[in-house]
């Protein structure tokens, strides 16, 4: 992974971050919204949302790490086949986030 897609990967993850504490604090005042982590495999980053004291979190998108494609989760382990947007996009992938802060769905 070069420093070019690394710095453009953290300003997608800080912006996708933003939307969810938004939702967060307009829908739960009590609750600390989760955080997101990333983890990298052989082709993709895996991209998790953490809550707040816990070890795990469920997989809410796959980054290709040779394209900077944005892939909603078939499973815990792949993602689905169609790219819902792309971290070097003009919006820096937010055309994939949706309101609440979720890989949107493609459109049918």
């Amino acid at each position: 992974m070069d420093k070019k897609f690394s710095t453009v990967l953290d300003g997608f993850l800080e912006k996708w971050e933003g939307v969810i504490d938004r939702w967060y604090r307009s829908q739960y005042t009590n609750l600390t919204p989760p955080t997101l982590q990333s983890k990298k495999g052989k082709k993709y980053i895996k991209i998790s949302k953490v809550e707040r004291n816990a070890t795990g979190g469920s997989v809410e998108a796959f980054i290709d790490m040779s394209t900077g494609d944005i892939f909603k989760p078939a499973s815990y382990s792949a993602p689905a086949k169609h790219a819902r947007g792309n971290i070097f996009s003009d919006d820096n992938g937010m055309e994939a986030i949706d309101a609440e802060g979720d890989v949107r769905y493609l459109r049918g």
